[in-house]
């Protein structure tokens, strides 16, 4: 809850524009989570998790704060959601490209509910970060009855005031 790190690059690594965006996309989200996140009442939900059972829900958790953080941070830093576009973009782009590589039967396993419904909450989360996120092309592969779910569950981080909330 006080420290991000980062993988370190060579000095002589040169960085594209695009690469660059991402890095502090990362930066700036992970920055929301020392500034918002309440790291106490996360473990404690995730000792409950462990105790029950429960592997789904962190996860769940998780995207679910990852986007009521990013809401505060780009309100309060201007530009961030460029970056933090970038880093979904970034994220997205790897995902459609081992999901092109999936058999029929991969496909169905991992676009199911239980497969890809953390993931799936932060693409509809991030949609209107911009068309370039990528996020719509990957809500487009989720079956309708995954896909319906999702705004209801975004749209309902509006009334959340803190993690606890969330």
């Amino acid at each position: 809850g006080s420290h991000i790190v980062l993988p370190t690059l060579p000095e002589e690594h040169e960085m594209s524009e695009e690469c660059v965006n991402t890095a502090r996309g990362y930066v700036n989200h992970e920055a929301g989570h020392i500034v918002h996140t309440d790291f106490d009442a996360m473990n404690m939900m995730k000792e409950e998790c462990k105790r029950d059972g429960n592997k789904s829900l962190p996860m769940l958790h998780n995207a679910l704060e990852d986007i009521w953080l990013e809401k505060r941070v780009n309100a309060e830093y201007a530009g961030s959601m460029d970056t933090i576009a970038a880093t979904a973009r970034s994220v997205n782009k790897a995902f459609l490209a081992r999901h092109a590589e999936w058999s029929d039967e991969e496909r169905e396993q991992q676009l199911s509910e239980e497969g890809v419904g953390a993931v799936a909450l932060t693409w509809e989360g991030r949609k209107h970060y911009g068309d370039n996120t990528l996020c719509q092309e990957c809500l487009d592969l989720l079956p309708d009855e995954v896909r319906s779910k999702l705004p209801a569950r975004i749209a309902a981080l509006d009334h959340c005031n803190n993690t606890q909330d969330v």
